[in-house]
């Protein structure tokens, strides 16, 4: 009796922990597929945004041309909108877009005033496939209010 007592206790912490793996597991897909349609209505919003503007905003050579070139319209589209938005954005808040397994962010990372002039290291990442390409530059806004680029620095990360 004492056995099948032992037995039933052990079953009862097995079922137990298996429905907390599950409770577990359920919630992880809960915030997974939240954070899925937060990404997707960012990136809504950026396209949209990028539409209302009409022609092309101010833009910052960072990332090189021949990554860029990999990408499709809309994933051009969204990584110049996400810069666009960096350039108004919190020093440290990222701008992130993902399209067809493609990411991509921008950020102004920091901020400093250099020379009367109000500076920024601003830094992009694009993921096409395996490999993330990082880059950052340093720009300064002139008198007309335009993000000039004074230094570039590319990093392929595999």
């Amino acid at each position: 009796m004492a056995a099948s007592s032992a037995a039933s206790a052990q079953t009862a912490r097995q079922v137990s922990r298996a429905a907390a793996q599950t409770r577990a597991a359920s919630q992880a897909v809960r915030q997974r597929r939240a954070q899925n349609a937060r990404i997707a209505k960012q990136n809504a919003d950026l396209v949209k945004k990028a539409k209302a503007e009409g022609a092309p905003s101010e833009t910052l050579d960072i990332l090189p041309a021949a990554v860029l070139a990999q990408l499709t319209k809309d994933q051009a589209a969204l990584q110049h909108a996400a810069q666009t938005e960096a350039f108004t954005a919190p020093v440290g808040e990222t701008i992130f877009w993902e399209d067809s397994g493609r990411t991509g962010s921008a950020m102004a990372e920091t901020e400093n005033a250099m020379g009367g002039f109000l500076c920024r290291t601003f830094v992009q990442t694009i993921k096409i496939t395996e490999s993330e390409e990082r880059a950052s530059t340093l720009a300064c806004k002139n008198p007309d209010g335009i993000w000039e680029a004074s230094l570039n620095r590319s990093e392929f990360q595999p």
